[in-house]
């Protein structure tokens, strides 16, 4: 919006982010956070970036959306590489790498369904930078993953083609611990464990809020249900600090709180707009 983007062109930008699953800039880039992965300007999906979310259907979108989408992405580049690098990993991110680094051994892993393969790093005399690895080494391996992983981002070579590097995260990922789902309808799940399985960017949106008592939810469930409960939700902007929040709530058709509470707005100071904020608490 802030770069002139018209209504139509920004249907067609957001087609392409939909068919490409990614919401952050972090979501697009390479794991040393310092470039865009070149897989995203283009109409392949990226089949080692699984996004986790559940994603409204969006088929390949045509030239024009393409053409709009790659310049878009131009206002976030400066000489090929991102204005704003992306720096460590503050959270779990919806997208599951399947590369990944030990950064102990500099082993790399490429997990596929059913499978997990391992690269051990090779010495290349001529070169002293970096590590190499031989596309053809690979070494299936049946343990589960335990050690904390950097992302890695495999980038191929003029030099031999079996041969590659890799670019790599400064820090561990995160890494979300696996739940068992129940049977919702027998046994609801009570909204402080949804809030808990809740991914951490949204419970840093959330903010500190107070679990309402089981009669209040029960009051608001019935509420949604009449379609009678009401919802409000503003956000502020300080631009001389370069910091947002945003305040939220429920409430009966007469007014009376049922819920309520604030968090902040996570934005790098020089991107961040009122606007933004307003858009953090609805989306709370």
């Amino acid at each position: 919006i802030e770069s002139g983007y018209k209504a139509r062109e920004l249907r067609l930008i957001n087609q392409c982010r939909i068919f490409h699953q990614v919401f952050f800039v972090s979501d697009i880039a390479t794991a040393d956070g310092l470039q865009i992965d070149n897989i995203y300007r283009g109409q392949t999906q990226h089949q080692d970036r699984v996004s986790q979310w559940k994603w409204p259907s969006q088929g390949l979108p045509g030239a024009e959306a393409w053409r709009v989408w790659k310049r878009a992405l131009q206002h976030l580049e400066i000489q090929g590489k991102l204005r704003v690098p992306q720096g460590a990993w503050i959270a779990v991110t919806h997208q599951q790498w399947l590369w990944c680094m030990d950064p102990q051994t500099a082993d790399i892993f490429h997990s596929t369904e059913g499978s997990t393969k391992v690269y051990h790093p090779i010495h290349r005399a001529r070169e002293r930078r970096g590590h190499f690895y031989d596309m053809s080494t690979a070494v299936e391996i049946e343990e589960q993953l335990s050690t904390p992983m950097v992302a890695v981002t495999p980038l191929c070579t003029q030099m031999d083609g079996d041969i590659f590097q890799i670019l790599r995260s400064a820090e561990p990922m995160f890494v979300e611990e696996l739940h068992s789902e129940p049977d919702e309808e027998s046994n609801p799940i009570p909204i402080d464990r949804l809030l808990e399985k809740a991914p951490w960017f949204f419970r840093r949106l959330i903010g500190l809020a107070v679990i309402p008592a089981p009669e209040t939810i029960g009051a608001m469930a019935a509420y949604i249900t009449d379609g009678t409960l009401l919802s409000c939700s503003d956000g502020s902007h300080d631009p001389e600090i370069g910091k947002g929040s945003h305040g939220w709530l429920f409430s009966d058709s007469e007014g009376k709180i049922l819920w309520s509470g604030s968090g902040p707005i996570d934005c790098h100071p020089d991107l961040l707009t009122s606007y933004r904020s307003e858009l953090g608490g609805i989306l709370t």
